[in-house]
């Protein structure tokens, strides 16, 4: 599965649109363990578009979630950004408690694989590093060569038949299980 997200004009118009999320675009680390890609939307340079890109946090950033993601269900609802499409249970401290043990994993496997990455982030259709990676939470958006006004935004869910694997350094190796 995956997130569909759209690029619009001020007037609604579509201008793009990418695939993002979801979890079906993973990092074949040297153990042969894998770790979920972080995405962003960004704009590609190469490709001419908008399009899904790695996103390289810090290992402060990694930290940061790590910790909050220790501390428990509560502690890491209460450290997630208040909006977006967050599952809001706020009265079902079982869920939150899942919610933030499975945070703890990726973020764990997020810390590993950074430890190993040394390049920039890459567009995850054509590999280039000339992306320009749009800042978190952000939305609204200038075109990068017409400096129209754009907003991105999540439209639906959509079933991806195969998933996509990457090096440490954001190259493909494959679309299907390696």
């Amino acid at each position: 599965m995956a997130y569909e997200y759209v690029v619009q004009t001020e007037d609604g118009a579509e201008i793009g649109g990418f695939l993002m999320g979801g979890g079906f675009r993973d990092y074949q680390l040297p153990n042969g363990e894998h770790c979920p890609v972080p995405e962003a939307p960004a704009w590609c340079n190469n490709c001419r578009a908008f399009v899904a890109a790695e996103r390289v946090p810090s290992l402060p950033e990694i930290d940061e979630e790590l910790n909050a993601a220790r501390s428990g269900g509560a502690g890491y609802r209460s450290w997630l950004p208040q909006e977006g499409n967050l599952p809001w249970r706020d009265d079902d401290a079982e869920f939150w408690d899942e919610f933030a043990y499975k945070a703890v994993t990726r973020a764990t496997q997020t810390r590993t694989w950074r430890l190993l990455r040394r390049g920039p982030p890459r567009c995850l259709l054509c590999a280039s590093t000339s992306v320009m990676v749009v800042e978190e939470g952000k939305v609204q958006i200038a075109h990068p060569i017409t400096g129209q006004q754009l907003r991105i935004h999540w439209v639906g869910h959509v079933r991806v038949s195969d998933d996509e694997y990457y090096t440490v350094e954001g190259l493909p190796i494959s679309s299907t299980t390696p």
